[in-house]
């Protein structure tokens, strides 16, 4: 109730960044995931976050939270929330995590874009941002069968030390934006598909991604 009362207000989709949240229950049951996993050294990072997830757990957790955001929105509306331990860094992670947050996280959150080379770029800040702990966990958001080089996802992970330690499948849910059905129905027109066809797949109200939780090799 408590993050449902402080989120409704939340900026609107912004498709210059490729955002898509998820629902509310979603945001919650990620949350859940890490705070089996949490210790007294724990820290919580999130990286983009239009789903508010640094939101919810600095409602359900006294863990310290971080979020890496470049929406200037997002920004205002986080630190404009009154919750302890949450701190809002504006950051572009091309350039990578700054050194001084090198291993420092026992709980990672993204759900990056679905671009080789802005997807790569995630797993890159999530690995030099990743506790050296064992029980270290990054809860990673996405759709193996529709991003670009999914099906190099394992190879592309283990070239930053990292590997897929569980697999949840259809764990996160999203609504469909009108805005995204029609930028999507135009996109896969141009590769030939039937309109007809992709107006009646596009109806499916909800979308499905899974929850890929992610360790270091060992």
């Amino acid at each position: 109730e408590a993050f449902l009362k402080k989120s409704w207000t939340r900026p609107l989709i912004s498709d210059e960044y490729g955002q898509l949240p998820c629902l509310p229950e979603t945001t919650e049951r990620r949350i859940e995931l890490g705070l089996r996993i949490e210790t007294e050294k724990s820290r919580c990072l999130v990286l983009g976050d239009d789903d508010l997830m640094s939101l919810c757990w600095s409602l359900k957790s006294d863990i310290p939270c971080d979020v890496f955001e470049l929406d200037d929105r997002l920004l205002h509306f986080l630190r404009a929330q009154d919750v302890p331990g949450l701190a809002v860094h504006k950051r572009d992670l091309t350039t990578g995590m700054p050194p001084e947050y090198h291993g420092r996280y026992h709980v990672v959150y993204t759900d990056p874009m679905y671009t080789r080379e802005g997807m790569d770029m995630f797993f890159l800040c999530c690995s030099q941002a990743l506790s050296p702990e064992p029980g270290a966990r990054i809860f990673l958001t996405t759709r193996p069968d529709l991003i670009e080089d999914g099906e190099l996802l394992k190879e592309r992970l283990s070239q930053v030390g990292l590997e897929i330690a569980y697999h949840r499948v259809d764990f996160s849910r999203y609504r469909w934006p009108r805005t995204v059905a029609q930028r999507a129905l135009r996109q896969l027109q141009g590769k030939g598909l039937s309109s007809h066809l992709l107006t009646h797949l596009l109806a499916v109200p909800l979308y499905h991604a899974d929850m890929l939780e992610v360790k270091r090799i060992a």
